[in-house]
């Protein structure tokens, strides 16, 4: 832009004062230039000169810089006392903004898995102008703005967009652009990227719901199960908590629960005292063994071959001055022939001990740490055996640390903590109250309860904490809080929970790679041919031959998916899909083009997502 002009005809001087003449306007000249490039100064201008010459307009000479700063335009702009046209400029105001990169989706995702579009955005250019910025999902599938009516700011900025739940496999294509009016750059508004959905099937699968009682009530604080091998089935037992003494087994072979007899009321102080925070459940030497915890030292045992009279007998108490509460944990280590339960007391303590279950008597051992916290095991604290190594892995709650025990010397070690923040890392999280621990081949899993549905997994070989896949939100959209547990069960392979918090909710999660094989199929999913996955869905003949009937039950009108998929994750067939009123559907499959082979079938709904295996032969 062009502040000025100045314009003078050049005369060859005559006499002596009308050269001095001339040179007394040059030096008024260059004056008002220097006044008026000190002003832009103190304005914070820079000042580039485009040209000052000896008769043509600004930039058109070449006897003159170009440009350069205001002493160097008077300095050469003063030989033979020649002006011409000059002018200098203010900073334009200049708008460039632009997408530098698309953070996700991109690469490979899961099937099912939360899409969270996020982008980064620059504001390259010297003003703030309102802006747009769009995400396409394949340019009409799903399209996002957002407006930013103060500009983008003058460094990178992300932005996410609305999450949703990956519905299909495939490749997707995405874009994201930004538009501001004026923006002089055009080229660097949009970035686009693609992602490609996989499949696999989810390790955690919801089995059937605990019970509601006669009271009508749901698992909370005191929760605990339990795994004992019986001659006819695996059965899987569980104490309810919430104040109750209710107490029932689950057989993993059909799904099913059934109550057993409730642990007893009145214990080792004839007070009645039903079962809350502090409890515990474990399994040694074909027996169970409890602790009611709500202050108590009570501790019983359950013998399941039990046919005359209660199976319920009460044992030694727990030693020590205070009851159980909060932080209790046990374990079962057979040690020549005799079966012994190390219990971590728990409630502010690092009091550890073990029981003889032949003897009916307490041993106390070396105290578990108190690490770099300094305090006690209270809620959320957890214990777990190593049987490859003859170890006890205890999880301490509130503080996340994490320590071995070695049965044999009963000395103690410092291992990782269980990391406070969760990828991709939004709020840190403590192990707290619903918490749990597991040992399979050479690896802890870790619910770390707290009201979060996070479960990790620590490879004893390489002592690092990983996250592994979370616990569903299920119907409730609850995460695991008091009453959660972790168990594995060894003749299964599989490891169950419970999310407490005021559910029903159990749940069962695959440890094998290979949980698509039916060679490697375990009781506890759906087989070819056997029992339905749940009441809602199912489909016979299995195999299918010529043709199948899917059967499902809505108890509510809504969106429904129901699709098949081969075993390496691609999309098959879409069998029915839409918005269908509430009811129960029988939607026939044909073999048709079918391929023979093991293919998933996944009932998607409002509520759940179920699948279950179908063999085409």
């Amino acid at each position: 832009m062009i502040l000025g002009r100045v314009h003078t005809r050049v005369r060859k001087p005559a006499t002596m004062s009308s050269e001095g003449s001339m040179r007394a306007k040059s030096v008024l000249t260059l004056a008002f230039l220097l006044a008026v490039a000190t002003g832009a100064f103190a304005q914070g201008y820079q000042i580039p000169w485009y040209s000052m010459n000896s008769g043509g307009g600004p930039g058109t000479g070449s006897a003159w810089r170009v440009s350069g700063t205001a002493g160097q335009a008077i300095q050469e702009g003063g030989a033979g006392g020649q002006l011409g046209y000059w002018g200098f400029w203010v900073p334009e105001t200049r708008c460039d903004v632009g997408v530098t990169w698309i953070l996700s989706p991109l690469g490979e995702i899961q099937y099912h898995s939360l899409a969270v579009p996020v982008v980064r955005v620059r504001n390259s250019g010297t003003c703030r102008l309102p802006a747009d910025v769009t995400f396409r999902l394949n340019d009409t599938l799903h399209v996002e703005t957002i407006q930013l009516p103060g500009g983008l700011p003058f460094s990178d900025t992300l932005i996410s967009f609305a999450s949703w739940v990956v519905a299909d496999t495939g490749t997707y294509f995405v874009r994201c652009s930004v538009y501001a009016a004026g923006d002089v750059n055009p080229a660097n508004d949009t970035r686009s990227g693609i992602y490609h959905v996989t499949f696999s099937a989810p390790r955690w699968v919801r089995r059937s719901d605990m019970p509601s009682g006669p009271r009508s009530k749901r698992v909370k604080d005191g929760g605990a199960i339990a795994y004992c091998e019986e001659s006819d089935s695996g059965l899987v037992y569980a104490l309810k908590g919430n104040n109750t003494n209710e107490f029932y087994r689950y057989n993993i072979l059909n799904d099913g629960w059934t109550s057993a007899e409730s642990i007893p009321a009145i214990g080792y102080r004839s007070k009645k005292k039903l079962v809350k925070k502090g409890s515990a459940l474990v399994q040694a030497g074909g027996r169970l063994y409890a602790a009611k915890g709500n202050n108590t030292y009570d501790w019983w045992s359950f013998n399941p071959a039990e046919r005359n009279g209660s199976r319920w007998r009460l044992c030694a108490p727990v030693p020590g001055r205070k009851g159980l509460k909060e932080g209790v944990g046990s374990a079962a280590v057979t040690i020549a022939g005799v079966p012994y339960v190390y219990m971590l007391k728990g409630g502010g303590t690092s009091e550890f001990y073990r029981y003889n279950t032949l003897a009916d008597t307490w041993e106390a051992l070396a105290p578990a740490p108190i690490g770099g916290s300094g305090k006690g095991y209270k809620n959320g604290s957890c214990v777990t055996y190593d049987s490859d190594h003859d170890s006890i892995y205890v999880l301490k709650g509130s503080y996340n640390e994490f320590f071995a025990y070695s049965v044999q010397s009963n000395t103690w070690s410092s291992k990782q903590p269980l990391p406070r923040v969760s990828p991709p890392g939004t709020k840190n999280k403590k192990v707290k109250d619903g918490a749990g621990i597991a040992y399979h081949q050479n690896t802890v899993f870790a619910l770390k309860g707290g009201n979060t549905c996070e479960f990790w997994k620590y490879p004893c070989s390489s002592h690092l904490w990983s996250p592994a896949e979370d616990i569903p939100p299920g119907p409730t959209l609850k995460r695991v809080r008091g009453g959660g547990s972790l168990l594995y069960v060894p003749s299964k392979g599989n490891l169950y929970a419970t999310k407490g918090n005021n559910t029903l909710e159990f749940y069962m999660y695959w440890l094998s790679d290979s949980i698509m094989s039916l060679p490697s199929a375990k009781p506890g999913t759906q087989l070819a041919g056997s029992t339905p996955l749940t009441p809602q869905f199912s489909l016979a003949p299995n195999p299918l031959r010529t043709q199948t009937v899917v059967t499902y039950a809505l108890t509510r009108p809504g969106r429904v998916s129901l699709k098949l998929f081969t075993i390496s994750g691609q999309l098959a067939r879409v069998v029915a899909q839409g918005y269908f009123p509430s009811g129960t559907y029988r939607t026939t499959v044909t073999r048709g083009s079918l391929p023979a082979g093991v293919y998933l079938v996944r009932l998607q709904t409002d509520e759940q997502t179920l699948s279950t295996k179908l063999v085409v032969q």
